[in-house]
């Protein structure tokens, strides 16, 4: 009779989950632009959720306070941790000082170091770490994937590769899966960088329009950039390794700023600018910028006419999708 009524429970636990042990995951941000999107929406995940917090102000169960710059990682942080999610980061934008530098490499090579050791230490049983397509390279090429590089690498791509080859160096020594994502341009809620001035020019309707049909770019949405990661730490198929992360379409730079220009119904600038005209300005800016941070740069140029465009087909035929497109 006990036996019988032990395996109707092993049986309803199966059918309802019950006894199952909830994945206990730590996410490395709660602010910054992924950070902070991942924050307001893991309570729709499955799972419990720890996140490291830089604000002393913020007040919630699952924020730990952590300065990246000044605190020691305490093995505590990692008990019962299933899951180390690592976004936080040092975003990619002018990098034009030592001090910049050197913030760009602690927290983006340094800090992802230390964090990775700590956490295999602890037997955390899988690492995942964002990434970016930057750390290949600045590539020209249409449909690139996991293995396309380029010995012409800026600063914060470096310390990305850098903290690459130190985890897949790892990886060789260790049980812990470490699962390295390489974002693409990402888009959405409280965007930063070139995008996010598209989008405040779009606004205010200054946003001109453009002929340039021939380059191609790829993106993703913060959204299922956060898809990606949760998908990454749910799917026993994916092994240690690099992944490019996509939405799966190529953009080019008309289509940009058509669809940016769809935000305001007043455009004040309905000519088509010749792109000869965005060179100039950013060789005007470039050296404005010299004196004072000035938004457009040759490097901004460069970055807006870029032909590169990669392909997220090595995770897809693992089962990730994509939900968004610009």
């Amino acid at each position: 009779m006990q036996k019988n009524f032990l395996i109707v429970i092993k049986l309803l636990r199966k059918l309802f989950g019950y006894g199952i042990r909830i994945m206990n995951y730590l996410v490395t941000a709660s602010s910054g632009f992924v950070g902070a999107n991942f924050f307001s929406q893991y309570k729709n995940f499955k799972g419990e959720y720890n996140f490291f917090s830089r604000d002393k102000n913020k007040s919630n169960s699952n924020i730990i306070y952590f300065d990246y710059f000044k605190d020691h990682l305490n093995e505590l942080f990692f008990e019962n941790i299933d899951v180390v999610i690592h976004v936080a980061g040092f975003a990619h934008t002018e990098i034009n000082s030592i001090k910049l530098k050197k913030e760009c490499d602690e927290l983006n090579y340094d800090f992802t170091k230390k964090l990775v050791l700590v956490a295999n230490k602890m037997n955390v049983k899988k690492f995942i770490f964002l990434s970016s397509v930057k750390a290949a390279g600045n590539l020209t090429g249409k449909n690139l994937d996991e293995n396309a590089a380029s010995r012409e690498i800026d600063f914060y791509g470096l310390s990305k590769k850098k903290a690459e080859d130190f985890l897949l160096n790892l990886s060789t020594k260790s049980d812990m899966e470490i699962i390295i994502l390489r974002s693409s341009l990402i888009y959405g809620n409280n965007m930063k960088g070139n995008l996010n001035y598209l989008q405040k020019l779009a606004k205010k309707g200054c946003l001109p329009r453009i002929n340039s049909t021939t380059d191609s770019q790829s993106m993703i949405h913060v959204n299922d950039v956060i898809k990606s990661l949760i998908f990454s730490a749910e799917n026993t198929k994916i092994k240690t390794g690099i992944y490019i992360i996509t939405d799966g379409i190529e953009y080019n730079i008309e289509k940009i700023f058509e669809t940016f220009r769809g935000l305001s119904s007043n455009n004040l600038l309905n000519f088509r600018t010749p792109k000869v005209i965005f060179f100039i300005c950013s060789i005007i800016g470039s050296f404005f910028n010299l004196f004072f941070r000035f938004p457009f740069t040759y490097k901004s140029y460069i970055k807006l006419f870029s032909n590169c465009s990669f392909s997220s087909q090595k995770l897809r035929d693992l089962g990730y999708n994509s939900d968004y497109d610009l």
